[in-house]
């Protein structure tokens, strides 16, 4: 039997002449791997001071960016840099995730998973098993974030395995979940879509970079 072939899609957000700044990521293609963005309204191209290439919003409302998956491979490998800056002073995270059909408005990842970093410098991994994003949820893994820094970039990274049905974390290059069986605990995430999401940010401050999808 023939193995699947690797799919790679990968988006830096960077501009071109089809794509500038404050451009919306909604319907635009990735920069690798012939995928199209299905984003809330709200998220946009957006370079940092220093040229950096990323998205932002353009306003504080729920925001997310999705990419369909390809129903052949096994291993799912979903991998961002995410930035909290909440809008409003208090908490509040970014994501990246799994999960089925995108829904406008919907930042939780309904019947998926998803890692989240807030501005705090904690992560969660939580699992959606209900359609529409909201509850209730898995709680998978929390804890705190090794050399945080609230003005940079958090490496986020997830691995999920189709076959087996195990999952692995990553925050910083550093594994924070090495196996989480999702058969034993009765609930398989729909892998349809992976992307990241957040809400509450502030407005035009850089929230993700260097989003990468492999399946095999």
């Amino acid at each position: 039997m023939t193995a699947p072939a690797e799919t790679i899609i990968k988006d830096s957000f960077s501009r071109s002449e089809s794509r500038k700044s404050s451009d919306p990521l909604e319907s635009r293609p990735t920069e690798t791997g012939g995928a199209t963005w299905i984003a809330t309204r709200n998220l946009v191209i957006a370079p940092d001071a220093a040229g950096q290439s990323g998205v932002a919003v353009s306003n504080a409302g729920a925001f997310s960016g999705k990419v369909a998956l390809p129903a052949e491979g096994d291993l799912i490998t979903i991998e961002a840099e995410v930035r909290a800056v909440p809008s409003a002073g208090g908490t509040n995270w970014v994501a990246i995730g799994l999960g089925d059909l995108p829904r406008e408005g919907e930042f939780s990842w309904s019947k998926g998973l998803f890692l989240l970093v807030m501005n705090t410098g904690q992560f969660q991994c939580f699992a959606n098993f209900q359609a529409g994003g909201a509850g209730p949820t898995i709680a998978i893994k929390n804890g705190n974030t090794l050399d945080f820094d609230a003005t940079g970039m958090t490496k986020v990274k997830i691995e999920y395995d189709r076959r087996s049905h195990v999952l692995c974390l990553w925050v910083n290059e550093i594994a924070v979940v090495k196996g989480y069986p999702f058969k034993e605990n009765q609930f398989l995430p729909d892998t349809s879509f992976a992307g990241f999401s957040g809400f509450k940010q502030t407005p035009m401050t850089q929230t993700v970079r260097n989003f990468s999808v492999t399946v095999k």
